[in-house]
């Protein structure tokens, strides 16, 4: 009786753990669906405008950018997201993707902000174009002012610690021998190769794990198979061995120094007073803290 009861809570668990999975893909669905429909929205409005975005000396049509938004994914995260910079972010956009911190996201969809400058900052980045610092998609904000006087985007987040990842070369063996029954091949694609192979990384993970580094991720430099005579069970044999050589990671959280600080911070006054002068609908919380933020790091 003891074992249908534990069996019967286990099976009963499942959907309950599904449905949760379900909700949280549906919430990620949601956000990245707002993501898509404002940036079809954004080169709506652009169009009325122009019929490029223009950056340095170069240009990409309105109708490109459509097509980078239509062959990109999206993918919503829930955590921190950090950029190159050491920076924290709401969206890191790479060629023909981005990244969403959803617990940002699920707010933007709450509270009436016009995140139109993020999300063409975004695309910009998807089309494979540097737009650090907003420093073209800002000259665009003017397209979007209307006369709802809608906030901008602003984001005045700072991050006081940075990661870096350390790495170190670890050494992995590994042996296999053939099923019951079949006979010895060496050769590369061989069950006993498989195994040997699998045994190897698996030897590799558990040394880098020990002392600290990562096993999921695992570069792998090198590795030799040779054919080994091992005892088993009293009797010598034939056997395939994997040695390989690979590298792990782990991440090391320091705190930023002041410099980093005041600079990162510095940047995204800046940006929020250019948004402001462009667009004078900022909320009074935000400009209030723009003020202090400047006082208390001397922004210039």
């Amino acid at each position: 009786m003891k074992k249908i009861i534990i069996l019967t809570f286990w099976v009963l668990s499942l959907p309950h753990l599904s449905r949760a999975d379900e909700l949280q893909d549906l919430k990620a669905k949601k956000i990245s669906d707002f993501f898509i429909y404002t940036a079809h929205n954004l080169i709506d409005d652009l169009r009325t405008k122009t019929a490029a975005i223009h950056y340095d000396s170069k240009s990409i049509s309105l109708t490109q950018l459509e097509e980078v938004l239509n062959s990109s994914t999206v993918e919503v995260q829930y955590n921190d997201l950090v950029d190159n910079t050491g920076s924290i972010v709401d969206a890191i956009g790479t060629p023909f993707k981005v990244i969403l911190d959803g617990n940002s996201w699920r707010e933007f969809l709450k509270i009436k902000k016009d995140i139109r400058l993020l999300v063409l900052h975004e695309l910009l980045r998807m089309a494979k174009i540097n737009d650090d610092d907003f420093r073209y998609s800002l000259k665009y904000l003017p397209t979007f002012i209307s006369d709802e006087k809608i906030t901008p985007y602003c984001n005045l987040r700072v991050q006081t610690t940075k990661a870096k990842f350390e790495s170190r070369e670890f050494e992995g063996e590994g042996y296999g021998t053939p099923p019951a029954g079949a006979s010895f091949t060496f050769s590369a694609d061989s069950p006993s190769a498989k195994e040997a192979e699998n045994n190897a990384l698996k030897d590799m993970r558990e040394k880098c794990n020990k002392k600290g580094y990562s096993e999921e991720e695992i570069q792998i430099l090198s590795a030799g198979l040779s054919m080994q005579s091992r005892s088993v069970n009293g009797f010598s044999t034939k056997v395939t061995m994997v040695d390989m050589v690979g590298v792990c990671y782990k991440k090391v959280i320091e705190k930023r120094s002041y410099e980093e600080q005041k600079n990162e911070i510095c940047q995204k006054v800046s940006l929020c007073q250019a948004i402001q002068k462009e667009n004078n609908t900022i909320e009074s919380d935000e400009l209030n803290l723009i003020k202090q933020l400047v006082n208390k790091w001397d922004c210039q």
